[in-house]
């Protein structure tokens, strides 16, 4: 399956659900690892928290966001859900915060598996 990218610059994407928010959860894929960003800081790249996941950590970071865990596995952010939105938490302390409606657009990308490693690399 392919999807049409909504691209906000260079390789760095967004789930098609989000399409019509201002501010989302974007993706970058490398060879190694997930880069994950709030759309929010776009205007500020200098202050632009990024959280980086290793590709092996990337489908565990998937399933605990899509589906929550009781254990939280290793080597990928926390993720905290609270009345303001989820925020996520990186070991080294960096952290995003995201709004419902930002989440939920993104967990919604992910059942449609558009943040697969797979359909990644065949989608351009």
């Amino acid at each position: 399956m392919r999807f049409a990218r909504v691209n906000t610059d260079s390789d760095w994407f967004k789930s098609l659900r989000s399409s019509s928010n201002d501010a989302c959860v974007e993706v970058r894929f490398s060879p190694d690892e997930v880069l994950v960003r709030d759309s929010k800081y776009q205007g500020a790249p200098a202050v632009q928290p990024v959280i980086s996941i290793s590709v092996a950590a990337w489908p565990a970071f998937l399933a605990l966001a899509a589906h929550g865990s009781a254990t939280q596995p290793r080597d990928v952010p926390t993720i905290e859900n609270h009345a303001s939105g989820t925020t996520l938490r990186a070991a080294d302390g960096t952290t995003l915060s995201y709004t419902p409606a930002e989440w939920d657009a993104f967990t919604a990308g992910i059942a449609d598996g558009e943040f697969d490693l797979d359909t990644a690399r065949t989608a351009a």
